[in-house]
């Protein structure tokens, strides 16, 4: 078997060794014959690592109590004084555990700091200078070049499709046009949350008619960034919202219900008027402070603002049925999250929100 596991949070490779970033990738290999396993972890990692670390693990299973202990265990402090939370963490040059592996095994400390050099037998002619390997060493403790954002990859697909994920009961997402599109389907008409950057609407619409036969009747925007609400023009004219005919809509506005009705904190509005030139389709239907509730595709749906957060507009979409949740902005696997303090995001709004 072959586990694969991504998005890890920042740690170590050892408690006071080599850091671990979010972007590493590890996979585990186990393999059994008879009563012994072998787990093969292989670790990538493009920042910290200039070649995969591999460890092997040898388990053996005992025949006679396999849930037998030598002794009794429990856990206890292991370190009398130090807060559960902390974590050790030392300034550039300043750990003072950087000798611990060198000096115990009596190797050069730019050997001990490993590297894909250390492989190669050329590598003996660069320690055989205590002066300049120390001062090497030294040299790999503080960073140098130009200063890189810790980022992975993006997995958004960028070929110039649409691709669809089934998430979990009605609810799907679509990637490939700016912002992921989550669209909601059952007996009634389809509900969009967000638009994507709308250079790809008439394909994303294509997409929707292949899981609803109904048109759309819901777009909630979830932000004012033009990859959020990009294709609202084109998938609002799309739709239309039959709960709006007949109503007392009806008497103010002649096209009522001809279009999807487009939901969104009222800042949502105010900013897409705002740009120049204006976006077009911001939301009609606005809330400001309390969660918007619909039951629409026989689920309930809340709709919840995260004021402050990634802008002054941000909003969250919980479908209660699928248990599925749609964050926007304000979560992203990728990168730490991009605060819009010009449109009125804060850091304390964001850490609230998430």
């Amino acid at each position: 078997m072959t586990v694969t596991t991504t998005h890890i949070k920042r740690g170590w490779l050892r408690a006071n060794g080599a850091p671990q970033s979010d972007a590493a990738t590890v996979t585990e290999h186990l393999i059994r014959h008879g009563d012994t396993v072998t787990i093969l972890a292989v670790v990538n990692d493009p920042v910290y690592l200039s070649e995969p670390m591999t460890k092997t693990s040898l388990m053996f299973r005992q025949p006679v109590a396999p849930d037998a202990w030598l002794y009794a265990c429990d856990d206890s402090e292991q370190i009398p004084g130090r807060k559960n939370e902390y974590v050790p963490n030392h300034l550039f040059g300043q750990n003072p555990f950087v000798r611990e592996y060198a000096d115990k095994n009596r190797v050069p400390l730019l050997g001990a700091f490993g590297g894909r050099e250390t492989l190669y037998p050329e590598f003996l002619a660069a320690v055989k200078d205590n002066t300049a390997a120390e001062a090497a060493a030294k040299a790999k403790m503080f960073p140098s070049g130009p200063q890189q954002a810790n980022r992975a990859p993006d997995p958004t697909p960028n070929d110039g499709n649409i691709h669809v994920f089934h998430v979990a009961g009605g609810v799907y997402m679509l990637a490939g046009d700016g912002a992921n599109i989550a669209v909601q389907v059952g007996p009634q008409g389809a509900l969009v949350v967000d638009t994507g950057a709308g250079k790809l609407s008439d394909r994303v619409l294509a997409e929707i008619g292949k899981l609803s036969s109904k048109p759309i009747q819901f777009i909630v925007n979830t932000s004012f960034h033009a990859d959020h609400v990009g294709g609202n023009k084109k998938l609002q004219a799309a739709g239309a919202d039959p709960s709006l005919t007949g109503s007392f809509f009806s008497n103010q506005f002649t096209d009522a219900g001809q279009g999807a009705t487009v939901i969104g904190h009222l800042n949502v509005q105010t900013r897409m008027q705002e740009q120049k030139p204006p976006l077009d389709t911001p939301p009609s239907d606005t809330y400001m402070e309390d969660r918007r509730r619909k039951y629409h595709n026989e689920e309930s749906v809340e709709i919840f603002p995260m004021p402050d957060a990634i802008t002054d507009g941000d909003s969250i979409v919980h479908f209660r049925r699928s248990d599925v949740i749609v964050a926007g902005d304000i979560f992203t696997t990728t990168q730490y999250p991009f605060i819009d303090t010009k449109n009125g995001g804060s850091l304390q709004g964001e850490i609230q929100a998430l």
